[in-house]
């Protein structure tokens, strides 16, 4: 197997050889998604390439600089490179694709997600996957970012966003209770694992999960599974 550094042009790069999955990230909510899913994958399935974890650094602005954003013009994370023993390349960036794509293709006995063959329990990870990132991650992100990083601090927007998350998470509260402990059908899937790691984080902003009994219920279960705990470990 021939080593295939040049794929990627990272400078701070090992040198890799096909077949390897690349995940660049960083420890946030939204890296931590695919690293737990990564790790689940990797407890259940012999996966046909070796993970590699590049955690980017945002102080210094590598995820804006040329190398990074020839596989993500977006400059944000996460992103996979994918090399297959062949020397085939797959590149892709957003959360919500890259769950799918990953569950689709390595996930074969369905322990994480629901197939289109699978009925109203597919259609419901779809309505809960995109209501999780249209709502939920981009809520939470412009609390963080503008209770936290924003140039000057607006009281009227962060309360705003502190508010919008509540009502998501009032949203997810009462799905889980009618749904008997999970987002979709009966088991931990692609949607429960997007929408944990930005809740989990819930206390940080000012947000009691205990108000939230069934949600903060769900979040104490997850943690407690070993994979997703040393998962969260990675660093």
């Amino acid at each position: 197997m021939a080593a295939t550094t040049d794929y990627e042009h990272d400078p701070k790069g090992q040198e890799l050889t096909a077949p390897y999955l690349k995940l660049y990230t960083v420890d946030s909510p939204n890296g931590r998604k695919i690293s737990i899913f990564l790790e689940l994958l990797k407890k259940d399935y012999t996966l046909p390439f070796e993970i590699n974890y590049r955690f980017l650094d945002f102080s210094t602005g590598e995820h804006k600089q040329p190398w990074y954003l020839d596989i993500n013009p977006n400059g944000k994370i996460p992103t996979i490179s994918e090399v297959d023993s062949e020397g085939s390349r797959t590149v892709l960036f957003e959360t919500g694709a890259i769950l799918q794509y990953l569950a689709f293709k390595y996930d074969t006995e369905k322990k994480y997600h629901y197939g289109p063959t699978d009925g109203k329990n597919f259609v419901d990870q779809l309505q809960w996957l995109t209501y999780v990132i249209a709502s939920l991650d981009s809520c939470q992100f412009n609390f963080v970012f503008f209770s936290m990083f924003a140039p000057e601090k607006n009281p009227a927007v962060i309360e705003y966003f502190i508010d919008t998350s509540k009502r998501v998470y009032s949203v997810l509260d009462s799905r889980l209770k009618t749904n008997h402990g999970w987002l979709v059908g009966d088991k931990l899937n692609i949607a429960d694992i997007a929408a944990f790691c930005w809740v989990r984080s819930g206390p940080r902003f000012g947000i009691d999960l205990t108000a939230y009994p069934d949600l903060d219920a769900w979040v104490q279960r997850i943690e407690k599974i070993d994979v997703v705990a040393k998962a969260l470990e990675i660093k």
